[in-house]
């Protein structure tokens, strides 16, 4: 389970980003997929109020043509690798149950590394021929920056909940390992992390006992 953070009018962190359905995290275990009909209209409906309520942006030309410059800078390459190059090279490293499922930590660091060569190395030299080939390499850009969130995270939590699965670690935790992992971007293009007691205290469904279960045997919470 992960997405933005999110208030009760579906807003993020960053003002005036509403999130909905998989992208939202709501904070109390739960998570608006369940409803996503429901969360993307409100989500819609508090958006709508909020840029009622504002005066429209203003935006130089200098940073119209920086922008401009980012989004279109592929299209200006006239070699390199094709996008579908780079999602065949992100499933064969993805896809493999090792990767996927059976998480170890030495496996988990170099995964890692290998997301940084595609970023570094792949995407940075990378040519978009048309439109369609320019969106997906900024949607290859956009999956990395979400597998690294994934995998830092997975790095990081030491125990086996839900899908994610540590051969070190084949519990669940409920003594250490009640907590979220928030992530964010730490300036520089990388992925920092820092963790959350999950607050039981104020949900009306608690764990019957803290200790360390079998994973076979638990049942997720």
């Amino acid at each position: 389970q992960a997405g933005l953070r999110i208030t009760p009018e579906f807003e993020g962190t960053i003002p005036g980003l509403f999130a909905c359905g998989v992208t939202a995290f709501v904070g109390n275990g739960l998570s608006p997929q369940g409803f996503c009909n429901v969360s993307g209209y409100r989500a819609g409906e508090y958006a709508a109020k909020r840029a009622l309520g504002k005066a429209p942006p203003q935006l130089s030309e200098e940073q119209a043509k920086n922008l401009g410059e980012k989004a279109l800078g592929w299209m200006k390459n006239e070699a390199g690798p094709a996008p579908d190059s780079l999602f065949k090279a992100l499933n064969n490293l993805m896809v493999p149950y090792e990767t996927s499922f059976f998480k170890q930590e030495k496996r988990i660091e170099s995964t890692l590394k290998e997301l940084e060569k595609l970023e570094k190395e792949e995407l940075s030299r990378s040519c978009a021929r048309d439109a369609h080939e320019l969106i997906k390499l900024h949607e290859f850009r956009n999956a990395l920056t979400v597998l690294k969130m994934i995998f830092t995270s997975s790095l990081e939590r030491k125990e086996s909940r839900f899908g994610h699965y540590r051969e070190e670690y084949p519990y669940r935790d409920d003594l250490n390992w009640l907590k979220w992992i928030v992530a964010k971007n730490d300036g520089s293009g990388g992925v920092s992390i820092r963790t959350e007691p999950v607050p039981f205290e104020s949900f009306p469904i608690r764990p019957e006992k803290l200790a360390r279960i079998p994973e076979f045997l638990a049942t997720p919470i």
